[in-house]
Order: C-alpha cells, then sequence, then structure tokens
C-alpha cells in the first residue's frame, strides 16, 4: 500500500491545527499514493477554504463516477487577543470539522487506490470556514456530471440521550471494506454481479 494508514491518521491529527502543515502533510500523503492533485485555495468572507482534488484512472466501462467529498469545518473564532486559542467545535458539533473527517478521507482514498474495480472517481477534500463554506462547496459540485453518484463522508458520533455529553473518546469512523468476489458457478445467477 503507498501509505501507512495508521502513521498517516497520528499525522494528520497532531497537524491539523498548523493549516500549513496539515496541508503539506496531507499532499505527502497523496504523492506518496501516486494520485493526481489539484488544489485551490479561495479567499471567502470569513477566512480562507482550501480544496484538494484527485481523480482514479478513466475507467472504459461508462459507469457513473463515485465522487466522496469530505468537508472540514473550523469552527468560528472569536475576537482573538495575542496568544488566543484556536476554536474548537463543542463535542455536541464535532462531526462539523476536525482531523477525524480527514482520516476518514484518507482511509476511503486508501481503498480506492487498492480497488481493482474499473469505476471513475474522485475524493474532493475542502476544509473552510463554518461560515461561507456552503455556498463555495455548492459552486464545486455543480460542476460534477449529473449522473456522478456524490457520497459525503462523516464521523459518526454515538447516541444520545437529552441532556448526555458526547463522548469524544468513542467519536469514530464507521468503515467497512468489502472484498467483492464473482460467484464460482455465475450461470447459474445471470442477474447476480458480485457477492461479498
Amino acid at each position: 500500500m503507498p501509505f501507512d494508514l495508521v502513521f498517516a491518521a497520528r499525522t494528520l491529527r497532531a497537524r491539523h491545527r498548523d493549516a500549513l502543515g496539515f496541508r503539506q502533510a496531507l499532499l505527502d500523503f497523496l504523492f506518496a499514493a501516486g494520485c493526481s492533485v489539484r488544489e485551490q485555495a479561495v479567499a471567502l468572507e470569513h477566512g480562507d477554504a482550501v480544496c484538494v482534488r484527485t481523480t482514479g484512472p478513466a475507467a472504459p466501462n461508462g459507469e457513473p463516477a463515485l465522487v466522496l467529498v469530505a468537508v472540514d469545518l473550523d469552527a468560528p473564532a472569536p475576537v482573538r487577543s495575542l496568544g488566543g486559542e484556536i476554536p474548537r467545535w463543542s463535542e455536541s458539533l464535532a462531526t462539523l470539522g476536525g482531523p477525524d473527517i480527514a482520516i476518514g478521507w484518507l482511509a476511503a482514498l486508501r481503498a480506492l487506490v487498492a480497488s481493482t474495480r474499473q469505476r471513475p472517481w474522485e475524493a474532493i477534500f475542502v476544509r473552510g470556514p463554518a461560515l461561507g463554506t456552503a455556498g463555495y462547496l455548492g459552486a464545486l459540485l455543480e460542476g460534477l456530471p449529473p449522473e456522478a453518484q456524490i457520497v459525503q463522508l462523516a464521523a459518526s458520533l454515538p447516541p444520545t440521550g437529552p441532556g448526555e455529553a458526547v463522548n469524544t473518546a468513542a467519536t469514530c469512523f464507521d468503515m467497512a471494506r468489502l472484498e467483492l468476489v464473482r460467484s464460482r458457478n455465475i450461470w447459474r445467477f445471470p442477474a447476480c454481479d458480485h457477492a461479498y
């Protein structure tokens, strides 16, 4: 595999607060995987947004492209004083931004790169301010072909009852990797494409 996912997760988590270091680490892993990279930085009203895109090899079978989108929103910043803390999302809003978003996106990208299935795909990672990034993301997605299948990756939170706090230690991505195998007796099941 082009990069070790455990090492990548530790690196992204450690560098998430440093925007330039985080960007460089993300690009290093993409280059290690041999992925093409398109990067765009945009100045929005409430801060800068960055978009990193990569696509898989062209597939000759004409299937609609699978587009994986991860959106990492930075919490709104209070008026900063010298030496002030970088704002964070409260625990109940932890799925809106943070290193887990990037780690999940990188894990999905790693699975796409390792897959032998011939389907076109694109992976889009957007990081920007909570205010204004929705409009920018909408503009990005408008440029996709209408038949593309768009999937947004998001961190999962354990369910909580009223008044219960969210346990961030239990916050994780629910990911599954399936090995798809053709049935040996495929002639018996003409409508069956794959089994797992």
